[in-house]
């Protein structure tokens, strides 16, 4: 969790992705076409696209802005993240991570620590690697 993050928009969740395992930006306009779901071609090859909107239990989420390739290692499929917007690139210090609580929210299964936004105290919940593979 040391490095720099990406911080998502992801329907009410404010997510924190190690940009070491991001391999491309896109933006998506508002405007997706119903077939992207699923798989899609991306450099030649047919990747796995997952909403993390719908992943993290938001049932009808609208049309995604923006999109990132992730992938978490080099032997690894990449797979084409779909969610709201991204807010700024932050330096991610383990310190300052804490726990994450048990609870019964759907997205204590995906992440593995959280802070808090410096300027605004908002929570940011970081991406647990192996949970999208």
């Amino acid at each position: 969790m040391t490095g720099s993050c990406l911080h998502i928009l992801s329907g009410q969740y404010h997510l924190l992705v190690d940009v070491q395992h991001v391999r491309e930006v896109l933006e998506t306009d508002g405007v997706i076409e119903s077939h992207i779901h699923g798989c899609r071609l991306w450099r030649g090859a047919s990747i796995a696209v997952l909403d993390l909107r719908n992943f993290l239990g938001e049932p009808d989420p609208p049309p995604p802005l923006a999109a990132l390739v992730y992938e978490e290692s080099e032997t690894g499929k990449p797979v084409m993240l779909l969610f709201d917007r991204i807010l700024g690139l932050l330096r991610c210090d383990g310190a300052s991570f804490l726990g994450v609580p048990q609870s019964s929210g759907r997205i204590t299964e995906y992440v593995d620590g959280i802070t808090k936004e410096p300027a605004t105290g908002q929570l940011l919940f970081h991406l647990k690697q192996g949970v999208l593979h």
